[in-house]
């Protein structure tokens, strides 16, 4: 019995050490970047298919230029345009972000990081976002694989002839 006991704790302090080795560079991990701009297939909140386009979602698609949201329903050729009041987010929102640790999202295994009441995922072992909730009022949820970070092609950023700016504020 004593035997079987030094061999689980021989077992717990080894799995401790395991976990310290792989999580200890983690918690000083640097907050993530984003690049200038992406595209990604992402789903809102609701579970609608987007497909992002950043300089700033195959449904629908938001494209963000300054302050105005663009959401493109391009198979009945609709738009609805929002004047947002602010503009998107810079690549270096998290650089004041805390890292808060290690949890399973969308099934994936993801770095956490908070910024006041804002919370992004990222994909702790290829370091692709996941899931961005920005104080519930954007949640996007990432599909794995889709997030292209870099320069875009400018047909991307085209806004439709049919979207005309109406003047809405979101709140």
């Amino acid at each position: 019995m004593i035997q079987l006991h030094h061999r689980l704790l021989i077992f717990t302090i080894f799995i401790a050490t395991a976990l310290q080795l792989v999580l200890l560079p983690l918690v000083n991990a640097e907050p993530p970047v984003f690049p200038g701009e992406y595209s990604a297939l992402a789903y809102d909140i609701e579970g609608i298919l987007s497909e992002q386009h950043n300089n700033a979602p195959a449904l629908l698609k938001f494209i963000i230029v300054g302050n105005t949201l663009y959401e493109i329903h391009a198979e009945n050729r609709t738009c609805i345009v929002t004047e947002l009041g602010f503009p998107p987010l810079p690549p270096n929102w998290l650089q004041t972000a805390t890292y808060t640790g290690i949890q399973k999202v969308n099934g994936i295994l993801c770095e956490t990081w908070v910024r006041d009441s804002s919370t992004f995922w990222r994909n702790a072992e290829d370091k692709t976002p996941v899931k961005v909730n920005e104080s519930n009022f954007f949640v996007w949820n990432y599909i794995s694989g889709t997030f292209q970070p870099g320069l875009q092609s400018s047909d991307l950023f085209a806004i439709p002839s049919y979207c005309k700016k109406q003047k809405k504020l979101r709140r």
